[in-house]
């Protein structure tokens, strides 16, 4: 019942805001949906596949005061060495997973609802069409490569500009 409310908001703020054109309290929308996103992909519990296999995993990954650099680059790593450094930074805060779910809501949510907010016209349009497609998949499924489309959608800009190293 929680996913079907912001997408009964979100319908009712494209009308207002995209289809009406108002103005007059649309960021306020725009940050009250970003931490809808943000809270409800952070404060979940053991939804999604993907997220139950990282919970297990997550119990084995080092933390940042027992990591060997060695390690991660071995062949018979299942993961990623960047992956493994960042989870093993945020494990020096806390072990507990909910702290690397709300990061990777923080970080993703963020940067797709801000880039969105800067590449269209029809912001709230936009953001419907992400939260029935793709949030679901992107919080709770692939958070390894979700990381990846957000520093992806964070390169975009720059290359619309032409600056490749910025």
């Amino acid at each position: 019942m929680v996913y079907f409310v912001i997408v009964f908001i979100l319908i009712i703020l494209v009308y207002k805001y995209d289809y009406l054109e108002h103005e007059t309290g649309k960021n306020f929308w725009f940050f009250f949906v970003l931490l809808y996103f943000i809270l409800l992909a952070g404060m979940r519990y053991r939804v999604g596949m993907d997220t139950i296999i990282y919970m297990t995993y997550h119990r084995s990954w080092p933390d940042i005061y027992s990591i060997d650099i060695t390690e991660l680059f071995r062949e018979v790593s299942k993961f990623q060495p960047l992956w493994l450094m960042y989870v093993a930074l945020l494990g020096g805060i806390s072990r507990d997973f909910v702290l690397l779910q709300f990061v990777n809501a923080i970080f993703l949510n963020t940067v797709i609802l801000f880039f969105l907010r800067g590449t269209t016209k029809y912001l709230f349009t936009s953001i419907f069409f992400y939260a029935i497609l793709y949030y679901l998949e992107f919080n709770f499924e692939i958070l390894r490569e979700a990381i990846a489309i957000g520093f992806l959608l964070l390169a975009i800009p720059a290359y619309h500009k032409n600056r490749w190293l910025s």
